[in-house]
């Protein structure tokens, strides 16, 4: 008997811990949650999601806008702390101009007197302060409710965002289906972000999020991180694109708007990953 009182105290310590090994574990499963965000003035209802990886890092965003509302990744130190400036509900959001974390569009930049010749056509666009367009116009993308659907795959948990944007729309020529896929890779604290847009007619595209107005002080130290290790190489196109307008002539508009060495694609100073086969 005290043998046997031995082996099931024995097997009891080992399942005990056994279990606290796998609740350890699934306390950094990787996950896609979500979960409602309130509604739009229009009675638009708001998702946000939540990714999780393997190793703890989370990444959330919201329908409105394509949001990122947060990102706790890991310091120095390893402590997890947000590195995304944000807003607690949506109403806020609707409100702010400083559009923390979205995706801006169609357009992202000025465009002077409100207007672009595209194919001999000229285009008038809405005008704002300075009569120019600035992002897109007053109700860009980032003041969009957009649809979305979570994904998981082997290497990622994601979410991906779809926009319909009609032809003429903020004056823009021909329709566009737009997708936007933030994906968190399971095994490395790596988000990456993917912009494919298609549109019915030649058009202007510029894509990009807002990051000058995204990362708070504790993100700072992540900020000259990607600044000392991006090196954007214009090229006599993308110059160009800057001044003027960079004209997206295909069915398929691509990543935009600089050449990298490394194969990304860099927007305003920021850098996205961008896959080979959509960098112009």
């Amino acid at each position: 008997m005290p043998d046997l009182a031995k082996r099931i105290g024995r097997t009891g310590a080992a399942t005990a811990l056994i279990a606290m090994l796998v609740i350890a574990g699934a306390a950094h499963a990787a996950e896609v949650r979500r979960m409602p965000f309130g509604k739009t003035r229009d009675g638009v209802a708001i998702v946000k999601t939540v990714l999780r990886n393997d190793l703890g890092m989370s990444v959330a965003a919201i329908d409105f806008g394509a949001t990122l509302t947060a990102i706790e990744t890991p310091d120095r130190e390893g402590k997890f702390v947000n590195v995304v400036l944000n807003r607690t509900d949506i109403g806020a959001y609707e409100t702010n101009q400083r559009r923390y974390g979205a995706v801006i569009g169609r357009y992202a930049g000025r465009i002077t007197d409100a207007r672009f010749t595209l194919d001999g056509e000229t285009h008038a666009l809405e005008a704002g302060r300075n009569n120019m367009t600035l992002h897109g116009g007053s109700h860009g993308y980032d003041k969009r409710a957009l649809s979305s659907a979570p994904i998981s795959d082997r290497q990622s948990v994601g979410v991906r965002y779809l926009l319909l944007s009609p032809a003429g729309d903020q004056g823009f020529p021909g329709a566009l289906r737009l997708t936007v896929t933030y994906r968190l890779m399971r095994k490395s604290n790596e988000l990456r972000i993917e912009y494919l847009a298609e549109t019915t007619a030649p058009t202007v595209i510029n894509l990009t999020i807002t990051p000058s107005s995204t990362w708070p002080e504790p993100g700072r130290e992540l900020s000259r991180i990607i600044a000392s290790r991006s090196t954007p190489t214009a090229t006599p196109r993308s110059t160009r694109a800057r001044r003027r307008l960079a004209s997206c002539r295909q069915w398929r508009a691509r990543c935009w708007t600089f050449a990298h060495p490394s194969g990304w694609a860099t927007s305003c100073g920021w850098t996205i990953p961008c896959w080979p086969r959509r960098t112009v």
